[in-house]
């Protein structure tokens, strides 16, 4: 049988300590440098331990003068099928959430965007990107691309894009689609999002429709420890 990686059966340790509540939610870990004592180990091997952590959405890490590593909480899960915007779920949750508009700017339709909005590439849209955060922290950021008429949606992103296409629009978002994927947060992500090298982000292209037409194509990435996404069918 193959030996274990280091860094793994660290991490198991970590984990037993949380469901035990050795360690309870809220509570900072001991420092990286306290770790690789303790383990015995180079620090990359416990970084790599704790990003299986976060991973798992079991720890959070912030930056900063008042930042560490620090148990979860269970993040809150929201539905995806649902038309109405995680804003609305998550105040009913009574959860925290804001947002950062992170840039605006007429940007040249890329063939994706472009076939989604069924425009040209290279046509002018106006894209606008938005940080959420849950209880303060980063969980989801959005590019949202619209028809140029549709430019001053930056100014209702307090509510959710759904809630904000719907007022601008004067017409209910009555259909979207998703397709999910997973992959690994790129440099730009990493920073936004505040996550190490090697976390996985959850992906979503989004269409959303009127009747038939397609009104606005997003791309987003979701912090899986930040937030669970779930898909509910019924007849």
């Amino acid at each position: 049988m193959a030996r274990k990686s280091a860094y793994v059966a660290i991490a198991e340790v970590l984990r037993r300590r949380i469901e035990t509540r050795e360690y309870e939610p809220g509570d900072r870990l001991p420092a990286e440098r306290e770790l690789v004592a303790e383990f015995e180990v180079a620090r990359m091997t416990i970084r790599h331990a704790l990003d299986l952590l976060q991973m798992e959405g079991l720890i959070d890490r912030r930056r900063g003068r008042t930042g560490g590593t620090f148990v979860r909480t269970v993040p809150p899960m929201l539905e995806l099928t649902r038309l109405e915007g995680i804003n609305r779920q998550l105040e009913a949750m009574g959860i925290a959430q804001s947002h950062r508009v992170l840039s605006r700017a007429f940007v040249a339709a890329s063939h994706t965007v472009a076939e989604a909005l069924n425009i040209e590439p290279g046509d002018e849209v106006f894209q606008v990107e938005v940080l959420r955060l849950i209880s303060e922290v980063p969980a989801m950021v959005e590019a949202l691309f619209v028809s140029q008429e549709y430019d001053s949606i930056v100014d209702h992103f307090d509510l959710s894009s759904i809630d904000a296409l719907s007022v601008l629009l004067g017409k209910k978002i009555d259909r979207r689609e998703d397709v999910i994927t997973p992959g690994a947060a790129t440099e730009y992500e990493r920073e936004v999002l505040e996550v190490s090298g090697g976390a996985q982000l959850l992906r979503l292209m989004r269409k959303s429709f009127v009747g038939d037409e397609v009104v606005s194509f997003s791309y987003l990435a979701i912090r899986p420890d930040a937030m669970q996404v779930k898909v509910v069918t019924t007849n």
